[in-house]
């Protein structure tokens, strides 16, 4: 068992953002918007967090081997071909540094955010892996542009894909930032991330010790990532990665140990 992780969500900086709300989605749902109006508004969303400030992103000039590295793994699981959207989106990745939050989300169009503290909370590439491609569900599923739709006409939606709309941007944020996903969206994403792993070298195992971990912990992540109302771990996830890694067939033997060793104590903030 591991200690318990405290973080501390950033409630303080969406004081101003329209409250969210809750909406089970099914996989793969239609909406208004084409996959380019979606890849837009997801750079446009992306624009205004740097515009804003609202988390600090590591700069690619200032950590060259830090984003290197997170990319070769995001490469990794596109090469699966296993994603839905895997062409239609830019599929970014960018490292927020703050060691005190233990975290990773998913805007539309592939925007990705992983906290220096959950990266610095994994043991191994194939840890970090499995929580990649659990987040990519939400956006290639099109979980957070439904919510979107359902709460923002769709000419709202058009001024802020093409017109960078730096507060509409971020209220959107809000919507699936600071709520907790939809608790069976929630086994979906494993589910799916799974099905990436084992597409790769990776051992997929990984990827249920990295959520049990997190389970354990009741870090951010795992809060607003929850298994259903009335259940436990042990009777949701457990046993499906259980059998999953079970199951000779599923994923490689490869951990990356060195490789995510060496980038997690060399290439990243020290404070």
């Amino acid at each position: 068992m591991k200690l318990l992780i405290k973080t501390l969500p950033l409630l303080f900086t969406f004081i101003l953002l329209v409250g969210a709300c809750k909406n089970p989605i099914e996989p793969f749902i239609e909406t208004s918007f084409t996959l380019n109006d979606e890849k837009n508004l997801g750079q446009q969303m992306h624009q205004a967090i740097l515009n804003t400030g609202v988390f600090d992103i590591l700069a690619a000039t200032d950590y060259p081997d830090a984003i290197q590295y997170v990319n070769s793994v995001k490469v990794q699981l596109l090469g699966t071909n296993y994603m839905e959207r895997r062409e239609s989106y830019d599929w970014n990745i960018h490292i927020i540094h703050n060691d005190n939050i233990v975290d990773c989300f998913t805007t539309i169009g592939g925007q990705i955010y992983i906290y220096t503290g959950m990266l610095k909370s994994l043991q191994n590439e194939a840890q970090l892996m499995g929580i990649l491609a659990h987040e990519v569900s939400y956006a290639d599923k099109g979980y957070h542009m439904k919510i979107i739709d359902d709460n923002y006409a769709f000419n709202v939606l058009l001024e802020v894909s093409y017109g960078g709309e730096d507060q509409k941007a971020l209220s959107m944020l809000y919507l699936f930032y600071n709520e907790a996903r939809n608790a069976d969206k929630a086994i979906e994403a494993d589910q799916y991330g799974m099905s990436i792993l084992c597409l790769t070298n990776a051992d997929a195992s990984e990827m249920g010790v990295a959520i049990e971990d997190a389970y354990l912990a009741n870090n951010l992540w795992y809060q607003r990532h929850p298994h259903p109302t009335g259940t436990t771990f042990e009777d949701t996830r457990e046993p499906f990665f259980l059998k999953t890694a079970e199951d000779i067939t599923c994923g490689g033997t490869d951990k990356g140990f060195i490789r995510y060793g060496t980038f997690r104590d060399n290439y990243l903030p020290t404070n």
